[in-house]
């Protein structure tokens, strides 16, 4: 299985890029501020390469996560537990939002948050890593 991020799964990601985008596009092209015009033009550059970047692909032995910079992948044999982020208390349920899970094994861990992705990547992981994990 393999999910890529939604303009629809990540709405207020798309909104929070998508106002100040257009805004100074709109700033640029009025005021003929060329910079302000790059700035807006970067910023929905920067919504449209995490649509394109981010995915979680999940097969019979691994489990991946693609971020912005990064590809991370675990098997899912060596998982041992997995954490909602939000539930390890101060500052970590600031930092991370209610949706985001770390799959953690001996040596190494991996971080998804789910908001980004279409809610059946959220079910369909979490409930294949209760049924591998101890």
């Amino acid at each position: 299985m393999k999910y890529q991020t939604t303009f629809k799964s990540m709405i207020g990601l798309t909104v929070i890029l998508s106002l100040p985008g257009t805004m100074t596009i709109f700033i640029g092209v009025t005021e003929n501020t060329p910079t302000m015009l790059l700035l807006g033009v970067t910023l929905f550059a920067v919504l449209a390469t995490i649509r394109i970047r981010f995915k979680v692909t999940c097969d019979e032995l691994y489990l991946t996560s693609t971020g912005l910079l990064f590809t991370k992948s675990l098997k899912w044999a060596e998982i041992t537990k997995v954490v909602r982020m939000a539930d390890c208390g101060y500052p970590k349920n600031r930092f991370y939002g209610p949706f985001v899970y770390e799959f953690r094994t001996v040596a190494d861990s991996l971080k998804i948050n789910f908001k980004l992705f279409p809610i059946e990547c959220m079910t369909k992981i979490l409930r294949r890593a209760k049924e591998l994990t101890p």
